[in-house]
């Protein structure tokens, strides 16, 4: 059944494929109804069951309802009575009344389990069997009250949990009877009666209340509520649970019956497994209903117990798809409500304050107070679904797998619980497929162990059967039967005669091979006279057959016709067509009594012949042989053929070719292949040829044969131009020659004459010479001598200061030398920058192409800079000034400050703001100033702003420009202002700027807090007193038992001492918890041990 794939995509919810949506429904109580599949809780008014406790329900895994049941009646999704679905023997009084369990490899089969309550246990466990496909897939009961005894006898009441196996291939169902856990084993093969008995210490049988699995099965909790005579007498305790053996061990009681009173009904577990929550329920006078957490984890899992509420509802605990645990109970107010643990995987902390939140009126079904009320008991659920059932061909792989190899195979599953994310089939023949629901064939017979690997939500399920394949029988492919015939006869041929298969084998001819595989229509004998195909059935004892064809084929005899002669010219081939029946082959012999033929076809191509040549022909279909006709070829000479040798001609002239031949005439050819000829005759006139050619000619003789072509060469001259090298561009007056030969051996004259005062362009004239007669130009330049303009005004400079040169000229460069005749210039450009120290001359010259102009010198001359030491920064401390003097033997001074502003024109200068200063100073005589720069300034005082610590750990924040120094007790200084290491108790802090420019101090704490306290009055640690805390005046103290009750709530301005006394009473021994808020906030908590 494929109808996974059917629905995948047609149903969208909001919760997750893995969050086990067969718990999406619930139906509880009198007509309550809860809807999960959204991902929150929707109140549902279509809710049929009417239990005091007991019910459960079960959903398809994309959410959608299936049935539900209180132990008694079973509902399907229509919230009708299914069909049979009256007289099951729960019980209303029941806690876990029913389970709903999905059957092992079958997706439409489920288990109801049903349970007896205390009062009637005779009943005790029992199952019914239901049918999901039955009734319209509205479901039907098949089976109903099964029996399951225990210790032989049937009984058992209240406790039925459903835990998934350790491979999920099945469940186990466990109860508590008479001091024992008893596990019943469910898988493919139905229920073992034969349960796993471990002991408990817990054997009254006067308790109800809720068995339960935490989610990955490995841990049971139990409650037991004493409700005889009024009694607050349970018990509550954890177990391991092994998934794979059923064992049920390592009991940890974490309430028995005390003078502290106790009854534990509702049950369940965080969703992490990690913690366990209760309902104890205090009977009496005043009803009192708490939520009790236990840490699974902690050290200590019974001191570990921390009451979540003091007011929760008088019945179950149930986790729901939206990770929240519900609480129900038993209400006749006009309000009804159902609470909630929101927060169910929050362990209980008290040093960071952590705790489980509980909403006693999370759902409200107020509105709905006419049509629903809620009861003690929540559905009761498996606490992981998965399933997967195999079948091929539609056939449950419970039932035996026998196939004829050669068919092909549908490999189906379905499966409940999670989102498949891969699939992978191994067929135990080697082959493998990674399909979904794939189709195999296995070609050998024999049995094949089959594995279908499942990654589902992360975790690897495998499901192994065996199937067996069997035959077909062997049979190689039949041979045709032929017989020849004349034209309208007929024959009859006995298929009974012919042998196939084995002699065991059932053998069946037929006439179509629709007929043959359902074995219609047997024929024993055939009478045609046409081809025909006859179906073989081949069938073993196995019923496994094969089918086989033969063709009884009808052959005429066959007709042909062809020439007697054709004539072919020497060397030719010639392909010869026979005229007859596609269907007939016809045979080619070298001789007309040869028995082996050379060729076989109806279209034959001889090899190139040099001589006549016989064929004799012959055709045949199937055994029927024509007679044999002669074909003769004719082979018919060559004509010759010789080239003749033409003269070369000029570009643009034509040629004649000619060939010497034996032929009646001649065609020409533009190449060697073409089949239409440009002229035909002897010789060939040409068109104008503007490049040699290669023509290609044939001669024709009377037979029409032609000889082999040849090539005829058809020569042109080439048109030689005259070439030259391009004269370089000459100065103006330097005189030059014009060649009167090119490079390649044209000689020819120039015009006009040459000229050396102006650019002029030359023509060429080749002399009367055989093929070439263009005409070449050449432009040859004439360059004016440029002008060099220089500075007229003296160029100056400073010692080792740039200066940089510029002249102009009219040529295309200047060149830079350092002497009148020096050979390379060291500079070449308009601009020449450079430092110098000492007074320099330079010559310089234009230059266009090869013409340069003369050289002119241009001299720098150098000045000194006068000397100055460099100017030391300043420091000034905030408020104060600084007065400073420049060093003398200077003209002139100018002082400006880093915006650029002139602010003194003298040697004197008062800084009042920090900054970048600049100082220009200089002597009249020489015009190179020297400059220095001046950096002022300003630190501040520090000033303490805030003081943090740790438990060992003071830290100071300052303001101020720094850096600062730092010291407690002004004894050590240091450059951090982090002390580490530190005692608790009172400090004093110092700061002061590094740069003389002040200090600061202030007076800290650091807080240590004794978790300790013995108040019996040996002189040790009577009293506990925080030290360090007169740093921080205003801070309050409060003090709490491990309950919540506050025993001190103070306001401490100095030192306090507390002495382990409430209203003036010793308090006992025990943990205590304080929490010291500091004036700022800051928090402060932990535990104290008091020990009288």
């Amino acid at each position: 059944m494929k109808y996974l794939c059917n629905i995948f995509f047609l149903f969208v919810v909001s919760v997750s494929l893995n969050a086990q949506l067969q718990k999406a429904y619930w139906y509880f109580g009198y007509n309550v109804g809860l809807d999960f599949t959204s991902g929150n809780p929707a109140i549902d008014t279509n809710g049929m069951v009417e239990t005091m406790e007991g019910c459960t329900s079960i959903s398809d895994e994309y959410g959608n309802l299936l049935f539900y049941s209180d132990g008694q009646k079973v509902y399907d999704r229509t919230h009708n009575i299914m069909q049979n679905g009256q007289g099951l023997n729960g019980h209303s009084s029941s806690t876990s009344s029913a389970v709903i369990l999905p059957k092992p490899n079958d997706c439409n089969l489920y288990y109801l389990f049903t349970i007896d309550a205390r009062e009637r246990r005779q009943k005790g466990i029992q199952y019914n069997i239901i049918d999901m496909s039955l009734n319209g897939g509205m479901g039907a009961v098949l089976e109903k009250n099964i029996e399951i005894p225990i210790n032989g006898i049937q009984q058992g009441y209240e406790k039925l949990a459903a835990i998934s196996n350790s491979d999920k291939t099945g469940y186990w169902i466990v109860t508590h009877f008479e001091g024992n856990f008893y596990a019943f084993s469910i898988d493919e093969h139905g229920i073992d009666l034969n349960p796993i008995i471990s002991p408990s210490t817990i054997g009254s049988e006067k308790f109800i209340g809720y068995l339960k699995a935490s989610p990955d099965g490995s841990k049971l909790g139990m409650g037991m509520f004493s409700s005889a005579n009024n009694e607050n007498a349970g018990y509550l305790s954890v177990y391991d649970f092994d998934t794979e053996t059923g064992i049920v061990s390592n009991e940890t009681i974490l309430y028995e019956p005390t003078t502290t009173p106790g009854n534990y009904y509702g049950i369940e577990f965080s969703p992490n497994g990690n913690l366990l929550y209760a309902t104890n329920i205090i009977l009496g006078n005043t009803l009192k209903v708490y939520i009790e957490q236990y840490n699974l984890t902690a050290p200590s899992i019974i001191n570990s117990k921390y009451i979540v509420s003091l007011n929760a509802h008088y019945g179950a605990l149930q986790l729901a798809l939206d990770g929240k645990i519900y609480n129900s109970g038993h209400q006749d107010s006009s309000s009804k409500y159902i609470g909630a643990i929101k927060n169910p995987d929050v362990a209980y902390n008290p040093g960071t304050g952590e705790v489980p939140s509980y909403d006693r009126k999370y759902i409200d079904l107020s509105p709905y107070i006419t049509q629903m009320t809620p009861s003690f008991g929540l559905p009761t659920f498996l606490n992981n679904y998965f399933r997967v059932s195999i079948n091929v061909n539609g056939l449950s792989i419970d039932e035996e797998q026998l196939y004829c190899s050669g068919n092909t195979l549908d490999f189906n599953y379905c499966y409940q619980g999670g989102e498949i994310e891969s699939v992978h089939w191994n067929f135990g023949d080697g082959q493998e497929s990674t399909e979904m629901y794939p189709q195999h064939n296995y070609s050998e017979p024999g049995t094949y162990t089959v594995t279908l690997t499942l990654i589902v939500d992360g975790e690897e399920h495998i499901r192994t059967f065996e199937i067996t394949i069997t035959g077909p029988p062997n049979v190689e492919q039949m041979s045709d039967l032929e017989v020849c015939l004349d034209e309208g006869e007929s024959y009859t041929f006995n298929l009974d005669e012919i042998n196939v298969g084995n002699a065991s084998d059932i053998v069946t001819f037929h006439l179509s091979q629709e007929e043959a595989e359902n074995n219609e229509n047997p024929q024993t004998a055939y009478t045609t006279d046409e081809t025909t195909t006859i179906w073989v059935r081949i069938e073993d004892e196995n019923g496994c057959f094969v089918l086989r064809t033969f063709d009884l084929i009808i052959n005429n005899t066959p007709e042909f016709s062809i020439d007697e002669m054709v004539e072919i010219c020497l060397g030719n081939s010639i392909t010869i067509e026979v005229q007859t029946a596609v269907e007939n082959t016809v045979k080619w012999y070298n001789g007309e009594f040869d028995e082996i033929p050379f060729f076989v076809g109806m279209s034959y191509t001889t090899p190139e012949l040099n001589q006549t040549t016989t064929y004799w022909i012959e055709a045949q279909a199937g055994e029927c042989i024509s007679e044999r006709q002669r074909l003769i070829i004719m082979v018919n000479q060559l004509p010759t053929i010789e080239s003749l040798a033409a003269d070369p001609v000029c570009i643009g002239s034509s040629s004649e070719l000619s060939v010497a031949t034996n032929g009646i005439t001649v065609n020409w050819y533009e190449n060697e292949f073409d089949t239409n000829p440009v002229f035909t005759g002897n010789p060939f006139i040409t068109p104008p040829l503007n490049s040699s050619v290669t023509f290609y000619a044939e001669a024709v003789s009377t037979e029409n044969c032609n000889s082999e072509r040849i090539p005829v060469e058809a020569f042109v001259i080439d048109e030689i131009i005259p070439q030259f090298e391009q004269i370089e561009p000459v100065c103006y007056g330097q005189e030059f020659t014009l060649p009167n030969q090119s490079i390649n051996g044209i000689t020819g004259n120039w015009t006009p004459v040459a000229n050396n005062t102006v650019t002029t362009t030359y023509t060429f004239h080749p002399d009367e010479e055989l093929c070439s007669t263009q005409e070449i130009t050449m432009t040859i330049e004439v360059v004016e001598t440029p002008e060099l303009y220089l500075p007229e005004e003296e160029i100056i400079s400073c010692v080792a200061q740039p200066v940089t040169i510029t002249v102009s000229s009219t040529g295309e460069i200047i060149n830079w030398y350092t002497s009148e005749f020096s050979g390379s210039p060291i500079h070449t450009g308009n601009t020449y920058s450079i430092e110098l120290t000492v007074t320099t001359t330079f010559w310089l010259e234009s230059q266009t192409g090869s013409c340069t102009s003369e050289r002119k010198p241009i001299t720098v001359t150098v000045y000194p800079t006068p000397e100055m030491q460099e100017l030391e920064d300043i420091l000034i401390c905030e408020g104060t000034s600084y007065e400073f003097t420049a060093p003398e033997g200077f003209d002139y001074y100018e002082w400006t400050d880093q915006y650029g502003n002139i602010i003194s024109t003298g040697p004197n200068i008062v800084f009042t703001e920090e900054g970048l200063y600049k100082l220009i100073a200089g002597i009249n005589a020489i015009p190179c100033p020297i400059f220095r720069d001046l950096e002022v300034s300003f630190s501040t005082a520090p000033a303490i702003t805030e003081i943090k610590t740790t438990e060992n750990t003071l830290t100071i924040s300052v303001s101020g420009n720094g850096p600062f120094e730092y010291s407690l007790n002004n004894i050590f200084w240091q450059s951090s202002p982090v002390f580490t290491n530190l005692q608790s108790g009172i400090y004093y802090v110092y700061v002061r700027d590094i740069k003389g420019c002040g200090s600061s101090s202030k007076q800290a704490g650091i807080i240590g807090v004794p978790n300790f306290i013995s108040p019996n009055g040996d002189g040790r640690n009577d009293t506990w007193q925080i030290r360090g805390i007169e740093a921080y005046p205003n801070s309050r103290l409060q003090i709490f038992d491990r309950y919540g009750k506050q025993f001190v709530d103070k306001v401490l301005q100095t030192n306090y001492e507390w002495d382990g006394k409430y209203n003036g009473q010793s308090l006992p021994s025990g943990s205590y918890w304080y929490i010291l808020t500091l004036e700022n906030g800051d928090r402060i908590s932990g535990h104290i041990n008091l020990r009288n």
